[in-house]
């Protein structure tokens, strides 16, 4: 409890605020103008988002959503969703410690895992993010939006091996901040 993980290029952060069989309920934080991941889907997770203080814009399917303290979020899974904070003050997320609040141990690994590898312009540079996908996206279960699932999990099943020759892997100890 009490990890913390950020993403500075986005104006995301997470802090762990439970843990229990296999989930995860945390409060996330998105800064002012924080532009949020890019269009994804997860294929069986849910995700859910209950807004505590400020405002969080969020796009779910064919809806774009403005959730305001009090105000929750449920994205099956499936379903091509984002979130920013187009507002001028902090948008804070803290789930209900209810099970249907709760996120995969696994996705928050490969949330941290992103953010820090994002952030390490070392990382970046020695890296060829395709091949770096191709191994974390199956085991993240975090899909592209404008792309079939299908699609997306051919071509990481060709390129995989490619990738696992060449030293890349799907989590990396020394981006992992909290030991799952």
């Amino acid at each position: 409890m009490g990890d913390l993980v950020e993403d500075p290029s986005s104006g995301e952060r997470g802090l762990v605020l439970e843990r229990r069989d296999g989930l995860i309920w945390g409060e996330f934080v998105i800064a002012p103008g924080g532009a949020g991941p890019p269009v994804h889907i997860h294929a069986f997770s849910p995700e859910a988002l209950h807004v505590v203080s400020g405002e969080m814009s969020a796009i779910v399917g064919d809806e774009h959503l403005e959730v305001g303290p009090g105000e929750s979020v449920f994205v099956p899974p499936g379903t091509p969703h984002t979130w920013f904070n187009a507002g001028d003050t902090a948008a804070v997320s803290r789930a209900p410690l209810e099970e249907k609040y709760g996120t995969s141990e696994t996705l928050v690994l490969c949330i941290s895992q992103l953010w820090q590898m994002q952030n390490d312009p070392t990382f970046v540079e020695s890296r060829n993010m395709l091949f770096q996908i191709s191994l974390m996206a199956p085991y993240c279960d975090i899909w592209d939006a404008d792309a079939p699932i299908w699609a997306q999990r051919a071509a990481f099943y060709l390129i995989a091996p490619t990738a696992r020759l060449l030293g890349y892997r799907s989590a990396y100890r020394e981006y992992v901040l909290h030991p799952l």
